[in-house]
This record gives C-alpha cells, sequence and structure tokens, in this order.
C-alpha cells in the first residue's frame, strides 16, 4: 500500500474528530503568529527606545506581555487537543485491528496469539 492511500485511510478514520483537528491547527496558527508579532513588537520597541529614549514605552511592553501569556495560551490548546486527536485515533486503529484479529486468533496465529496482541496495544 503506497503512502497516499494510508493518508487517505488515516483521514478517514479522524471523520468524526474534524472539528478538533480544524481547532488545532488554528490554534498552531495563532501560535506561530504571536511568535512573529512578539518578535516584531520586540523590535518596534527597541526602534522607539533609540529614538526617542525619553518617550513612553509602556504600551509596547504591555503588548508583549500579553502576547507572550497569549503565546502560552496558543500553544496549550494546540498540543491538548492534537493529542486528543492523535490518541483517539490510536484508539480507532486499535479497535479496528483487534475486530479484524479476533477472528483469526487461534487458528492462525498458533499458540503466541497473546503475543500480538500485546503488541498491538502496547504504547511502546
Amino acid at each position: 500500500m503506497n503512502q497516499r492511500k494510508v493518508l487517505w485511510r488515516l483521514l478517514g478514520m479522524i471523520r468524526s474528530l474534524w472539528g478538533v483537528m480544524l481547532f488545532s491547527i488554528a490554534m498552531r496558527t495563532l501560535n506561530q503568529s504571536s511568535g512573529i508579532a512578539i518578535l516584531t513588537l520586540g523590535a518596534w520597541g527597541l526602534g522607539l527606545a533609540i529614538a526617542q529614549p525619553t518617550g513612553n514605552s509602556r504600551p509596547v511592553l504591555v503588548a508583549l506581555v500579553v502576547m507572550g501569556m497569549l503565546k502560552g495560551v496558543f500553544r496549550y490548546l494546540e498540543q491538548f487537543s492534537a493529542h486528543y486527536v492523535a490518541f483517539h485515533l490510536l484508539a480507532i486503529i486499535r479497535d479496528r485491528f483487534y475486530l479484524r484479529i479476533e477472528p483469526l486468533a487461534p487458528a492462525v496465529l498458533g499458540e503466541r496469539s497473546g503475543d500480538v496482541v500485546s503488541r498491538a496495544v502496547s504504547d511502546a
């Protein structure tokens, strides 16, 4: 089976998780965008400090702190939702595997049928 077929099968398995997957992608995009915003605000604040040493830099500092906090929130939500999808997909794959292999055991697998099942359900 080629990689494209495997990808389409996996995408078909997460049909019920599309909303969470799109949420994870959106949070990843916001996380990356906030990182760019932090760098941009920092450079802008430095430029203001050099150009006007006595100027008010408080708005830039507040914006930097807020963006830093938002970046953390976006990162957490992205990680949480991506892991949610990954572990649910893993459960779906395990269920399908077990449903297919259960009728075959022990006739096809011989005496070591428990070994195959334990390997299939382990996280290692």
